[in-house]
């Protein structure tokens, strides 16, 4: 039998005031608790000697790779530049497709394309643009008429406009705010089964403790990066999204979509990738690298937990299955019992 739901199943972007404002307070807390335990942290030298989380997975999407490397992700932007926020998530399924519990690998769908999880990203609406002119942020996939008209029912100008030329004419270019944080909080949720947790409270690592102990557990983890300091150049800049698996000998083990040149793989020192999620080197636009100065960054140290996925449980996959999908209790023993 075969799996009985997949991420489409991803919820929308779009909730309601409250719940936004609740999910926006959880994200701020669980940044900054992260970063002022692991700005104060120093104890690398206990992982020097220890080994875990190592196991890789057989299969990792490339950013660069040929077959979707030119083609557009977002508006904005092709998926060479801007769709780790997609294939960070994509290359942890590859790894949970081994991890998981089995009852859960039995029901959901761990090995999506690269395009069925990009489709479900901007289908459900976690991905925004907008217009270099024209400010308003817009989740459709491509620049739509339509879309825009929705987004700015009110505007004159955007009245005028007959067809894509037209807008972009008007308006300028599209330019990329890109891929919310709350995507992942909602994949590990989804994945999860668990249908009373809190996105990104429970979703979210807030401690260093916390950091080590889940890779300790192989349960891997999805972290936010700034490229200066993950890639130790000073001229990188913005954001990156990695998959952590585990620790080898004081050293990260990381799946990396940009690092093809060594087939995904990417070791950097503990205390290196700690500090690439709550440090970035900062400077005017036009300064040189040596001018730029180490930033304390609290508001986007992100660390995506997926204990919620390792540790779901037999009665959580029943529960969500039947009562959140609708599907028949038989059909879902059957599919668990066939895992066994």
């Amino acid at each position: 039998m075969g799996n009985l739901f997949t991420v489409n199943a991803l919820p929308e972007f779009q909730v309601s005031p409250e719940e936004h404002k609740q999910r926006l307070a959880n994200h701020a807390s669980s940044c900054h608790e992260f970063a002022e335990s692991a700005r104060v942290f120093s104890d690398y030298s206990r992982f020097d000697n220890v080994s875990y989380g190592t196991e890789l997975p057989d299969e990792v999407a490339f950013a660069r790779n040929p077959k979707w490397k030119d083609l557009p992700f977002g508006a904005a932007n092709t998926f060479e530049k801007a769709s780790c926020g997609a294939l960070a998530p994509k290359n942890a399924l590859n790894v949970l497709a081994v991890r998981a519990p089995k009852y859960l690998r039995a029901v959901f769908d761990f090995h999506p394309s690269v395009f069925e999880v990009a489709n479900s990203l901007f289908e459900k609406g976690y991905h925004s643009w907008q217009f270099s002119n024209l400010k308003g942020a817009i989740t459709s996939p491509t620049v739509d008429l339509n879309a825009v008209k929705r987004r700015h029912p009110d505007n004159e100008d955007v009245k005028t406009c007959n067809d894509e030329k037209d807008l972009i004419s008007k308006f300028g270019n599209p330019v990329g705010i890109g891929t919310s944080f709350f995507f992942i909080d909602n994949l590990i949720k989804l994945i999860s089964c668990k249908q009373d947790i809190q996105i990104a409270n429970e979703t979210r690592v807030h401690s260093i403790d916390q950091f080590f102990s889940e890779l300790e557990k192989g349960y891997c983890l999805l972290v936010r990066v700034w490229n200066s300091t993950y890639r130790d150049n000073k001229t990188r800049e913005g954001g990156h999204y990695v998959l952590v698996t585990g620790i080898e000998q004081g050293f990260a083990v990381i799946v990396d979509s940009d690092m093809e040149e060594t087939l995904g793989i990417y070791k950097i020192p503990a205390k290196q990738l700690v500090h690439s999620i709550i440090y970035d080197w900062r400077g005017d636009k036009n300064s040189p690298a040596e001018d730029k100065e180490l930033k304390f960054c609290p508001d986007t140290a992100i660390v995506w937990s997926l204990a919620p996925i390792m540790e779901s449980t037999e009665d959580d996959v029943i529960n969500f299955l039947t009562n959140g999908l609708g599907i028949s209790l038989s059909t879902v023993k059957v599919t668990l019992a066939d895992a066994k």
